[in-house]
C-alpha cells in the first residue's frame, strides 16, 4: 500500500516532503523566458527610532530570527530517479545572507523606479540548489518609505497562501514582544536506498494518478465542447490574438497603481456586482482604452485566465491548491454599465462550469503527463516560438488576492501598502495581479516589454476606468443590468 501523498513511510519521512503533481509541474514548466516566480513589494514606513543606515541590518536580523518559523525558507529541492516528483528536504547550511540583496533606486525614487527594479528582479531565475526564495531590500523612496521585494518560486506557494506563509515575519503592533522560535530539527538526507524505493513508488503513483485524472480531463473536454455555444462562457484557446499574445522573451517590466477601496465599494453597491467582478470590469475598461489608443481593439471579448483558490482550512500553508476559470473580458462594449453586466454574466457562467467540472483541473492535467516529459516539451515550445503560431490559451491572466484589512508591522515599521506581481505564461505577455490591504486596492502589472512596451500607459488607465464607472453609476437606485 502506498503512503499518503506528501509523506514517506520510512525513517526520513519527517525530513522530506513530496511536491504535489501541480507543484512539480510548475517547476518543470519553467524556461529561460517563462520564469514562474511570485513577487510582492511591501512599502514600509520605517520606525522613526531607527537610523536610515540601520534599515538593512534591522531587516536582515528580523528575517534571520523569524526564518525558522517559515518552513519553506529552509527547504531545498532534491530530485529523485524515475517518475518520482522531487521532494523538499532540510537545507543544513542555510546562509541567510546569500538570499538577501540590496537595491538602489535611480532618481526620481518613485514607484516607477521601484517597478523597474522589480521588473529586473522578476526576469532572473532562482537557483535550484538552495531554497527557492530571495528578498531585496530597497533604499528609501522619495516619500521616505522603504521597500522589501519578496520573490518565491510558484512551486513553493500560490497567491492565496503567500501572505499566510510569510505571516511569521509580521507583527500586529509596532513593538511586539519577542517570538519564541523552536529549535530546528536535525536535517536528514535521503539515502541511495530511499531514492531507489521512491523511483519504484513514483512509477506506481503516476499510473494511479493517471487512471484517476484522465477520465476527469476527458469529461471536462466533452462538457466544454457541449457548452461552446454559450455566449457568456469563455473557453481557453478561443481568444483573439493581440500583439502581446506571442512567444515570451526573458525581459520583464513592472508597473503599479492603486485605487481607494471606498471608491470601488460604492460603485459595487450601485451596480449590484461583487467586488471581484467589478475589479475585472475595471481591468476591462483600462484594456479597452489602451487597445483603442493603439487601434488594436477587437470586436469581441478578450479571454482572461482567472486563478481560483481550492485551499481549505485543513490544507498546509505551502504548496499550490488552485485551479483556473476563464472570463470573457468585454473590451468591445462601449457602455461602462453594460461592461459590468457582461462581466457578471461571464463570471456566473465560468463559476457554473467550474462547479461542474473545474475542481482540481490543473492538478488532473499535470497528472496525465509523465513528470519527466513536461520540461523538455515546454523547452521545445519556448525554443521553437510555438506561441507565435498556436492559438493563445488566453489573452492575459488576472489574479485577485484579498489581503489583511488590519495593519501589519515589520521590525517596528508599519506596512503601508502591498504591491503584487504574478508570473507570465507563454503566449500571454500580460499579467494583472490585484491585492487589497487596509483601505487600498493595488494593481500590479507585469509584462514582457518586447510584446507590450508601454505598460505605464495601461496602468494609468485604471483610474480612468474607475472614473468612467463612477460617472455612469445610476443615481436613482436602479441597476444598469436591466439594460444588458
Amino acid at each position: 500500500m502506498l503512503p499518503p501523498r506528501g509523506t514517506f513511510s520510512y525513517a526520513a519521512r519527517m525530513a522530506a516532503e513530496y511536491l504535489s503533481t501541480l507543484d512539480a509541474a510548475l517547476l518543470s514548466l519553467e524556461t529561460e523566458a517563462q520564469q514562474l516566480n511570485i513577487l510582492a513589494v511591501l512599502l514600509i514606513e520605517p520606525d522613526p527610532d531607527i537610523h536610515r543606515e540601520d534599515h538593512y541590518r534591522v531587516a536582515r536580523d528580523r528575517i534571520e530570527s523569524r526564518l525558522p518559523l517559515v518552513p519553506m525558507g529552509s527547504r531545498r529541492l532534491q530530485t529523485l530517479p524515475g517518475l518520482s516528483n522531487p521532494v523538499w528536504t532540510d537545507e543544513p547550511d542555510l546562509a541567510v545572507d546569500s538570499h538577501l540583496h540590496q537595491a538602489l533606486l535611480a532618481p526620481p525614487k518613485d514607484l516607477q523606479a521601484l517597478g523597474r527594479v522589480a521588473g529586473d528582479i522578476a526576469s532572473r531565475p532562482l537557483r535550484r540548489d538552495r531554497p527557492l526564495w530571495e528578498m531585496w531590500l530597497v533604499d528609501e523612496l522619495e516619500d521616505g518609505r522603504v521597500a522589501v521585494i519578496c520573490k518565491v518560486h510558484h512551486a513553493v506557494l500560490d497567491g492565496a497562501s503567500g501572505i499566510e506563509s510569510l505571516a511569521p515575519f509580521f507583527d500586529l503592533e509596532p513593538h511586539a514582544p519577542p517570538v519564541v522560535v523552536p529549535p530546528h530539527p536535525e536535517p536528514h538526507r535521503l539515502t541511495v536506498a530511499d531514492q531507489a524505493r521512491e523511483s519504484i513508488r513514483g512509477s506506481v503513483r503516476w499510473a494511479r494518478d493517471f487512471a484517476r485524472s484522465a477520465p476527469r480531463v476527458a469529461s471536462t473536454l466533452v462538457r466544454a465542447v457541449q457548452r461552446a455555444g454559450d455566449p457568456d462562457l469563455a473557453l481557453p484557446l478561443t481568444a483573439p490574438r493581440l500583439p502581446f499574445n506571442r512567444a515570451l522573451t526573458p525581459r520583464r517590466t513592472v508597473e503599479f497603481t492603486s485605487v481607494e477601496l471606498s471608491r470601488l465599494k460604492e460603485i459595487r453597491r450601485a451596480y449590484g456586482a461583487t467586488l471581484n467582478d467589478l475589479l475585472i470590469a475595471v481591468c476591462a475598461g483600462a484594456l479597452r482604452l489602451y487597445l483603442m489608443d493603439r487601434d488594436e481593439l477587437p470586436d469581441r471579448p478578450l479571454v482572461a485566465a482567472i486563478p481560483v483558490s481550492e485551499r481549505t482550512l485543513e490544507d498546509a500553508t505551502g504548496g499550490n491548491r488552485f485551479s483556473t476559470m476563464f472570463y470573457a473580458i468585454p473590451v468591445h462594449i462601449e457602455d461602462p454599465g453594460e461592461r459590468v453586466a457582461a462581466t457578471t454574466r461571464s463570471a456566473a457562467a465560468a463559476k457554473n462550469f467550474y462547479e461542474q467540472s473545474g475542481h482540481e483541473l490543473l492538478q488532473s492535467l499535470a497528472s496525465i503527463l509523465p513528470p519527466k516529459t513536461i520540461a523538455p516539451a515546454m523547452h521545445a515550445v519556448s525554443a521553437l516560438h510555438l506561441a507565435d503560431r498556436l492559438p493563445p490559451l488566453a489573452n492575459l491572466m488576472i489574479s485577485n488576492v484579498r489581503g489583511p484589512d488590519f495593519p501589519l508591522w515589520i521590525a517596528g515599521g508599519r506596512v503601508s501598502q502591498m504591491l503584487p506581481m504574478g508570473p507570465l505564461i507563454e503566449g500571454m505577455g500580460l499579467n494583472i495581479t490585484v491585492v487589497s490591504y487596509l483601505d487600498t486596492v493595488s494593481f500590479g502589472f507585469q509584462v514582457c516589454p518586447d510584446l507590450l512596451p508601454d505598460v505605464a500607459q495601461l496602468a494609468g488607465y485604471i483610474d480612468d476606468a474607475v472614473a468612467e464607472l463612477e460617472k455612469a453609476t445610476p443615481r436613482n437606485g436602479s441597476t444598469p443590468f436591466a439594460r444588458a
